[in-house]
């Protein structure tokens, strides 16, 4: 939930269960959908609770009671994602019958039926202010739907594979998309118009990344290449080699002044963004490199390796301050608490790690999964650790490295990414 106090959870077995943080509880098990629920979300206003399922419905849930307040009916497939409007006034369901309907929240009645589509679409979002919605398809096409209206005002046609990404950047103003045509697309939200095609790329692009005042797109691929667009222009101001195989990660820096890159040719780069220009070639793992993360303060970049260590680097300089070892695999996931005191791992060994960044110290070692894991976080407050593998999500109190809850995680959300 937006406050961190819930967490909701969807199973094959029908139902939905809201957990208590702060005791690892189930609090309430929601019963009523007749097939898989596929899709949780939360209002903005953390006070309801919306869920898509298979039997073709969407139940909104008051949280505080877990009672089904309404039963939103019109989608003839699976319903198989469900997502709020910034204010919280509407509701966007997207279904394997090639529609989006758009619900509003206070009444339950579906306004507007969105057809277009004509195959199951790949992404769904609103933009920042909430007064557009962009949709992704594997036939290629992106529509740009005005909520208010209800009314599709664009269909945006150009790119010649399956969508694979729609992101706003910060202000609204602009759609980029990334597609398996190995190009991104600009478009203009306020007329739907493509204002550039971004092209250079020879491969698959990722979820492109805005840096975080908007001016530059940073996107990569399976080219081995990073691209810095100028999204005032839509030009490609540098083209970023250096990798001499695919890039895996792609992460601004908190003030938006540097990017590091990492990927399949075991080395981590640290670019200027102003210049385009690597500062730095940071060497020293032995295997690729499955995850890189600033501190919140922009002053570490820390580094998970396939060789089992952690690097924390430190970006002024680019040295390497501390080799992190005790991991016995893979680590697959590195995170920074929210005060960048502390650094959480976890890795194919199934263990969790917490080192403290100022001496690179591992203080507390976690066991109790029973399968490799792929995913940590902090609770916004920093006084929690998640983390999944397998099928369980586990949380810690980071106070005392203790395990307060195991949460069971039906066997189809085995691999969830938790981060976030």
């Amino acid at each position: 939930s937006p406050d961190g106090q819930w967490l909701a959870t969807g199973s094959r077995d029908a139902t939905v269960r809201l957990w208590q943080i702060s005791t690892g509880e189930c609090r309430k098990i929601l019963e009523g959908h007749t097939n898989w629920v596929r899709s949780v979300v939360f209002s903005p206003d953390g006070q309801w609770l919306a869920t898509g399922s298979d039997d073709a419905t969407i139940r909104l849930w008051q949280v505080s009671t877990g009672e089904c307040r309404k039963t939103l009916i019109g989608h003839t497939d699976w319903v198989n994602s469900v997502v709020f409007s910034p204010d919280g006034q509407w509701l966007a369901t997207g279904s394997r019958d090639a529609t989006v309907r758009l619900w509003q929240i206070s009444t339950g009645e579906c306004r507007k039926t969105l057809i277009g589509h004509t195959n199951s679409f790949t992404s769904l979002g609103f933009s920042p202010n909430g007064q557009w919605l962009a949709t992704g398809r594997k036939n290629a096409t992106i529509q740009l739907w005005q909520v208010s209206k209800g009314k599709c005002c664009k269909t945006l046609k150009g790119h010649a594979g399956s969508i694979r990404s729609v992101t706003f950047s910060p202000d609204g103003q602009w759609l980029a998309t990334g597609s398996g045509d190995a190009t991104i697309r600009l478009w203009q939200v306020s007329t739907g118009e493509c204002r550039k095609i971004l092209k250079g790329h020879t491969n698959w692009v990722r979820p492109a990344v805005f840096s975080p005042d908007g001016q530059w797109l940073a996107t990569g691929s399976g080219d081995a290449t990073i691209r810095l667009w100028r999204v005032s222009t839509g030009e490609c101001c540098k083209t970023l080699k250096g990798h001499t195989n695919w890039v895996r990660a792609v992460a601004f820096s908190p003030d938006g002044q540097w990017l590091a890159t990492g990927g399949g040719d075991v080395t981590l780069r640290l670019w200027q963004v102003s210049t385009g220009e690597c500062y730095k070639t940071l060497t020293g793992h032995t295997s690729s490199i499955r995850a890189v993360a600033f501190s919140p303060d922009g002053q570490w970049l820390a580094t998970g390796s396939v060789d089992a260590t952690i690097r924390l680097w430190q970006v002024s300089t680019g040295e390497c301050h501390k080799i992190l070892m005790g991991h016995g695999n893979w680590v697959n996931s590195v995170a920074f608490s929210p005060d960048g005191q502390w650094l959480a791992t976890v890795g194919s060994d199934i263990t969790v790690r917490l080192w403290r960044v100022s001496t690179g110290e591992c203080c507390q070692t976690f066991t109790g999964h029973t399968s490799g894991m792929n995913s940590v976080t902090f609770s916004p407050d920093g006084q929690w650790l998640a983390t999944s593998g397998g099928a369980t999500i586990r949380l810690w109190q980071v106070s005392t490295g203790e395990c307060l809850k195991v949460l069971q995680i039906p066997r189809p959300y085995e691999g969830t990414d938790i981060t976030g």
